[in-house]
């Protein structure tokens, strides 16, 4: 796929390749499923055009009828080869993740806590019919449900409500298994059942996940595709910095927010950035460390 991409940039008009160059233009390869990212339809329409006679030199071709398109704050629509508009239908799912034209995490969060809902449900009919410890229960939890729920989250930034609603979650699961009463019957509060099942909250597993990411991406080389997205150059700031903001509140952007949480963990901006700056094979532990002793990464 690597070499029929490039073939197929080849392809293109100089204006379009400018946009390569620019960033305003490019794709994401994994396997043979290829998302293409641009700010004007036509050059997308091109380089999907140009893909596909890329792909005829190899014996393969482009099915336009698994093709869907996503429209973010704008009003151009794709068109295939013929002619025929490209189904939008506001929202896509890509390597296991719905994406919306909205940008929120919504309705991601509501199918992944459906999803893990459905998969707790099966494993109570397994256990009613086997004999099977609470700590084989809760390890058997955090390996099939409560990492599926997880998968991915930490790439994108949860406002405080989503935060909560996967806590609630994790929390409701964690009660059923160690027969715990919701806590206007038991009087028992969510801590206090977190630390008898010897973990975290789900936002705080996650949170975790985050600064694991960050600590990876500030190891990046300056010019590789995670530092250029994330950070400006070979600095820690923010590369959302470079556009000049909007009028009103900012969204919560995921690279502002997650040194936010990092610097109130190690008690300062400076400390976080510092810790950052030095981050080597170890940063996983050296965050374990600064994380409740009673957390546990399965």
């Amino acid at each position: 796929m690597t070499v029929l991409m490039e073939n197929a940039q080849a392809m293109l008009s100089p204006a379009a390749q400018q946009a390569f160059s620019e960033h305003r233009l490019y794709d994401v390869l994994y396997a043979d499923d290829t998302l293409i990212i641009g700010t004007s339809a036509a050059f997308v329409e091109e380089l999907a055009s140009a893909i596909e006679r890329a792909g005829a030199d190899f014996g393969m071709t482009l099915h336009w009828g698994k093709t869907q398109a996503l429209a973010i704050c704008c009003e151009g629509r794709l068109k295939d080869t013929s002619g025929n508009p490209v189904e939008d239908s506001g929202s896509l799912f890509y390597l296991g993740g719905l994406l919306t034209a909205a940008g929120r995490a919504d309705s991601e969060v509501s199918r992944r806590i459906g999803a893990a809902a459905g998969d707790f449900r099966a494993l109570q009919r397994m256990w009613g019919h086997a004999g099977i410890s609470t700590p084989r229960k809760l390890q058997l939890f955090q390996a099939l449900v409560a990492s599926k729920l997880m998968y991915g989250l930490s790439t994108m930034w949860l406002v405080t409500a989503q935060a909560r609603r996967t806590d609630r979650f994790y929390a409701r699961c964690l009660r059923r298994i160690l027969r715990i009463p919701a806590s206007f019957v038991s009087r028992v509060s969510n801590k206090t059942v977190l630390q008898r099942a010897g973990v975290n909250a789900m936002s705080e597993q996650v949170l975790f996940r985050q600064l694991v990411l960050m600590g990876e991406v500030a190891l990046s080389t300056e010019g590789s595709p995670l530092r250029r997205d994330v950070f400006v150059d070979s600095s820690l700031r923010p590369q959302v910095g470079r556009y000049i903001r909007r009028i009103g509140r900012p969204r919560q952007e995921w690279t502002t927010e997650v040194l936010k949480a990092g610097a109130a963990k190690f008690g300062s901006r400076i400390s976080f950035e510092a810790a950052l700056a030095t981050a080597g094979a170890n940063w996983k532990e050296e965050l374990k460390d600064v994380f409740c002793n009673n957390f546990q990464d399965r």
